[in-house]
């Protein structure tokens, strides 16, 4: 296994470079090929984000059984240092609808290679499942070129409508069902990500707010931030009225000093966060693809001084001043 880390992190990191120069997308280089292994169990969880993809040869086949949403691999630094944003995996797999997945990815135009903006967002592995046990992972990289690695030495345009898609189709599924049963991990309430550390967030759209739990992180003085645990009431009204219309244009609120954020969990284990920008102004994650993945709401200013109200319950220092 660690062969294959190495050689992904090595891919990524020359294509980080070669994307910083203008010459080559950092989501255009193999990161498997057609013979490599199964992943075991499937069926119930994502592989390790270093393993090696099992490509399709050219087009996706058909008949499959199910997607998996994984993350890929992160770019890693000389020193060994993995770089996000991180990615959770999905916890439940998408079995309805995936037959129109499959004509979707094999209906995208090949790309054509050529310099792309270099945008540091993260590689999202899809697992398609098929009943024979076979399995083949087609990889979009939300960076770059937004391309889609399709098949071995096959690279197609706007792979984030494969990621609006899939998204759509498991926000229809999970309507129609039940949650599953959370393991301890999933369900526990969010701690907030320090710098540096590793925080893996779910890569679905986050609106509207739908959090079981929640985590108040605000930074109070350079290397210093204090966290609260947000009580279920407040959860509630968050929920119901904190992220308000869309917004551009000038802010007419304070801004915000040092970060502030909302770490939140839901009922199906996609950790969620919304950053504050002011006062009266919110970030959230939409959807996928160059300029749209976040985007600026207003915010409830009461439900933003509750937030600031509650009570500490620990002060984090990363660093001394």
């Amino acid at each position: 296994m660690r062969s294959v880390r190495a050689s992904a992190a090595a891919a990524l990191a020359a294509a980080v470079l070669a994307g910083c120069s203008g010459s080559t997308a950092p989501d255009t280089l193999p990161l498997g090929d057609s013979t490599a292994q199964v992943p075991p169990g499937l069926e119930v969880g994502c592989p390790p984000d270093d393993t090696a993809l099992r490509l399709p040869i050219s087009d996706l086949p058909p008949g499959a059984a199910g997607v998996r949403l994984c993350p890929g691999a992160p770019v890693v630094g000389r020193d060994g240092t993995r770089h996000g944003p991180f990615v959770q995996p999905v916890s439940d797999e998408l079995t309805t609808g995936v037959e129109s997945l499959v004509d979707l990815v094999n209906g995208l135009p090949e790309h054509e290679p050529g310099a792309c903006q270099l945008d540091g967002g993260p590689l999202l592995v899809y697992w398609f499942r098929y009943p024979d046990g076979d399995a083949r992972a087609v990889a979009y990289g939300e960076r770059g070129c937004h391309t889609l690695t399709a098949g071995e030495g096959l690279v197609r345009e706007d792979g984030e409508k494969l990621a609006h898609a899939f998204a759509d189709a498991l926000r229809s599924q999970r309507a129609a069902s039940a949650p599953p049963v959370m393991t301890q991990e999933r369900r526990k309430t969010p701690k907030c990500g320090l710098p540096n550390t590793e925080t893996p967030v779910s890569m679905l759209p986050q609106l509207p707010p739908t959090m079981t739990d929640a985590t108040w992180c605000q930074g109070v003085a350079p290397y210093r931030m204090r966290t609260a645990s947000v009580p279920a009431s407040l959860v509630r009204r968050l929920n119901e009225g904190l992220v308000g219309e869309p917004v551009e244009g000038r802010d007419p609120c304070k801004p915000v000093t040092y970060g502030e954020s909302i770490e939140g969990v839901n009922e199906w284990g996609d950790r969620v966060s919304y950053w504050v920008v002011s006062d009266c102004r919110i970030h959230a994650r939409v959807g996928y693809g160059r300029d749209t993945a976040t985007a600026t709401f207003a915010a409830a200013p009461e439900l933003v001084r509750a937030l600031r109200a509650l009570p500490p319950t620990a002060v984090l220092r990363w660093k001394r001043e």
